[in-house]
């Protein structure tokens, strides 16, 4: 919402985000299903609360980017 509010692109982090509200170690321990149930939760959490892109860990930051970018250069803000 803050991003939304300062008119800025907002990008959720799920996996490793506040909003899992799980140790790493828990994390890692749920079952597939488990951890997919929980992410699709926090996914939608996430656009819920006014995410442009939600991704699940930073190493998706890099792609998250370049996709605003693309989205900036055609004329579109947020």
């Amino acid at each position: 919402k803050a991003g939304l509010n300062g008119g800025v692109w907002s990008i959720g982090v799920a996996a490793t985000g506040n909003e899992m509200g799980l140790s790493l170690a828990v994390f890692e321990a749920l079952d597939s299903q488990k951890r997919e149930q929980q992410l699709t939760m926090v996914r939608e959490k996430l656009y819920s609360a006014g995410a442009h892109l939600v991704i699940d860990t930073m190493e998706e930051l890099p792609a998250a980017v370049e996709k605003i970018n693309v989205l900036l250069a055609s004329g579109d803000k947020p």
